[in-house]
């Protein structure tokens, strides 16, 4: 599977520019907030790649500071609210034994005693807004992996839909003709990331014929940031 993910991903070169990023636990808001960069300067690949190392963490502690925000709000659908739950679920009762998991049951018992990890909570309370701040307690804080219920946060963030390119047998990608879409009803430019479940680590994609000049009226305005969102900002 391995060798085929890595023949998948050399098929992908030839389709788009890929812009890597760190592997530090950041790299989902790292591909979003150079998505932004790209979108604001009309820039790409090689305008990225001379972005230094601490720049690129700012711009990604800022963009996971704006995701927490909205995540925050109390209109939050209960789409995202569902995918929480799941998240908790598998976290609190499941199997998972990673850095987030750890995290979470640990703020789970903090919140909600001891008993929350020996006696499963109600489905209706791993949905209760008590259960989002519980996640986005764990989530806002750096190093931690964004999963899907970011990359549909970020499909909010940037008014646009999240196209995912990652190895499936049979599956031949192509700019239009993504693995998966995310908020498909979004009007934007498309944030396209490659993901490879074999270092659990995302990618920033660009189009190769938009590498030297991307011409600004393809893009809506940027959204408005999410207000209060700097009150999320950490190891600023």
């Amino acid at each position: 599977w391995s060798e085929k993910e890595k023949e998948f991903e050399e098929t992908m070169r030839n389709e788009f520019d890929i812009v890597d990023v760190e592997r530090n636990g950041d790299c989902l808001f790292t591909c979003a907030a150079l998505h932004l960069k790209a979108l604001e300067s009309d820039g790409g690949a090689k305008m990225l790649a001379g972005l230094s190392r601490e720049t690129r963490r700012k711009l990604a502690l800022e963009v996971r500071a704006q995701v927490i925000a909205l995540l925050l709000q109390s209109n939050l659908s209960m789409g995202i609210r569902a995918e929480i739950a799941d998240s908790l679920q598998d976290a609190l009762y499941g199997s998972r034994n990673d850095r987030t998991s750890k995290l979470l049951r640990e703020e789970a018992q903090r919140r909600w005693g001891k008993q929350a990890l020996s006696s499963p909570v109600s489905r209706e309370k791993l949905r209760s807004q008590s259960a989002v701040e519980l996640y986005a307690s764990v989530m806002a804080q750096d190093g931690i992996f964004g999963e899907r219920v970011e990359l549909q946060i970020l499909s909010i963030l940037l008014a646009a839909p999240v196209h995912l390119f990652y190895f499936v047998n049979g599956h031949s990608p192509s700019l239009s003709n993504p693995t998966e879409t995310l908020g498909g009803d979004k009007q934007g430019k498309p944030f396209l990331l490659l993901h490879s479940s074999r270092e659990s680590h995302y990618q920033l994609l660009l189009n190769k014929e938009e590498d030297e000049a991307i011409s600004p009226a393809y893009y809506l305005e940027t959204p408005p940031r999410p207000k209060g969102w700097r009150k999320y900002l950490c190891n600023m």
